[in-house]
């Protein structure tokens, strides 16, 4: 009525266990488990698929630690739904990122979380929630834990308060930053994306102007740093004048920079 044991990610890695009254660290121990705990865990693991890409490359977004224990102590159905709701948004995002570039991409992903969730934390009167992301690469007949990136959301970050302060339209420049992030294939927003995907590969010539601007943006969202949100408008500034013999790029760069400029 058991089963062997699922092993996850090459977690269950030893193949003993220490212990000075039995031969157990030199000896390989079955591990198993109930058909409904498989189930669940199954359940569980395809609950938190976010992407594959084409390199073999998988991401699951799981609670954190801490996350999981508050809510099984606090036994509140309605709250373990709002979390979970987050959780599914969460993921909603993720894929479009991942769909576009992967390149330092823990700046990208934190970004684009603490923009567009802002909202749907609001709606679920959520202060905080922190996940990890699991990048998970195949190789072979295994897949490997590669990274694991703690990502945690604020309801309100000083960046609000920040944009509030010095924007006359707080609300419309937070949206139009919000549609940076979408998978839609939308001119302007997709010439900064192809630049740094470009950045894998085979580099366009604005291409480190680009990273250096999401760079900027980071320190503007996340950090609440004033400056940063200077450095991304000089840095797409950069951009258009580096595209300056592609016609299309240039008024790309140009539609960012009047979309995003203080108003």
């Amino acid at each position: 009525d058991r089963i062997t044991g699922l092993q996850l990610f090459e977690c269950d890695r030893f193949s003993g266990f220490t212990s000075l009254e039995t031969d157990y660290s030199t000896s390989e121990v079955t591990l198993y488990t109930s058909p409904e705990v498989a189930v669940v865990m199954l359940i569980g693991l395809a609950s938190s698929f976010v992407v594959s890409t084409s390199d073999n490359i998988y991401y699951f977004l799981f609670f954190s630690p801490d996350e999981i224990l508050r809510l099984y102590s606090e036994r509140n159905e309605k709250m373990i739904e709002k979390y979970f709701i987050v959780k599914d948004k969460a993921i909603e995002v993720l894929r479009e990122i991942y769909s576009r570039t992967q390149f330092n991409e823990m700046a990208v992903v934190e970004l684009a979380l603490n923009i567009k969730l802002q909202e749907e934390m609001n709606m679920q009167n959520l202060d905080k929630v922190s996940f990890i992301l699991f990048k998970i690469a195949r190789e072979r007949n295994k897949y490997k834990i590669y990274e694991q990136m703690p990502l945690t959301l604020y309801r309100r970050i000083i960046f609000r308060d920040i944009v509030e302060r010095y924007f006359k339209n707080p609300e419309k420049f937070i949206k139009e930053l919000s549609r940076m992030f979408e998978a839609k294939k939308k001119r302007p927003y997709n010439k900064l994306w192809d630049a740094l995907k470009s950045l894998s590969g085979q580099p366009e010539i604005e291409a480190n102007n680009a990273l250096r601007a999401m760079m900027g943006l980071y320190r503007f969202v996340i950090l609440g740093d004033a400056q940063g949100y200077y450095q991304f408008l000089r840095e797409l500034h950069n951009c258009r004048k580096k595209a300056e013999n592609d016609e299309e790029k240039r008024e790309a760069y140009r539609q960012i920079i009047n979309r995003l400029r203080v108003s």
